[in-house]
Parts: C-alpha cells; structure tokens; sequence
C-alpha cells in the first residue's frame, strides 16, 4: 500500500510554531524525519520557514524512495547505501517540480514529462542539502 506523507503545521501552547511530517493515512508523525527536524533544525534555532522548507523537502525524499521501493531503515542498518545510479535518479527528482497529490508513478517515466518543469538551482540546492543532512 502506498503511503502519502504532507506536512502539517501547528503552534504550540508558548506560542512557538512547529512542522512535522506525518502519514496522511494515519495522521501519525513520521519518526525519523520528526526527529531530524526537531534536532538538526529547531534546536539550531533556525526560522519556522526553513523548518517548513526542510520538512517539504522531506516529503519529496520519502516519496522517491517509497516509489523506488526503497527502505531507507534497513538500507542503512545492512550499510547498503544509494548506488550512483540511484543518486542520479534523487537528483533528478529533486529537479522537478513536485505534485501535490500522491506519486503514483514507479518509473523514470515522469522524467520525460517533467523536463519542462524543473525548479531554480536555489531550490534544488535546498533540496539536495536537506536529503544529505538527513541521510547522513
């Protein structure tokens, strides 16, 4: 089954804003993308809009490794890390402009519509940096 991840924003009782990613099927937060955004960037101090962007960035990150049937957990627990031809595919996406709707394609095939929609190199920047940061 194929999980659809948003991320929903909030403000807490000190009036502090905060974002997470979570499961749209369950509404339950996802642990490990939580936890990165708590630790590598709300107690860094950073802006509520960076931690938006990072936690949108994750979002794109857990989709293309979802439609690739990639388990990031076991991938690391086995040391079996992304293959250069997997790294070129996350870049790749990472270039596209994104739907907002669920990926429903489990191919490169999305590739040869979306050429004509790539973002600026600031936002694929943003994106690549983030996809590091979390997965190293």
């Amino acid at each position: 089954m194929e999980k659809n991840y948003r991320v929903t924003t909030f403000v807490m009782d000190s009036g502090e804003r905060y974002c997470m990613v979570v499961d749209r099927a369950s509404g339950l937060p996802m642990y490990y993308p939580t936890l990165f955004l708590t630790t590598q960037i709300r107690n860094r101090e950073d802006a509520f809009s960076t931690m938006l962007a990072a936690a949108n960035n994750l979002v794109m990150l857990l989709r293309f490794v979802e439609s690739r049937d990639i388990d990031l957990e076991q991938r690391f627990l086995t040391k079996d890390f992304f293959k250069p031809h997997e790294l070129d595919d996350l870049r790749d996406f990472a270039q596209c402009k994104q739907r907002k709707g669920p990926l429903t394609v489990s191919s490169t095939s999305w590739l040869a519509d979306a050429m004509t929609d790539i973002v600026d190199n600031g936002t694929q920047h943003s994106r690549l940096t983030t996809f590091a940061n979390y997965l190293h």
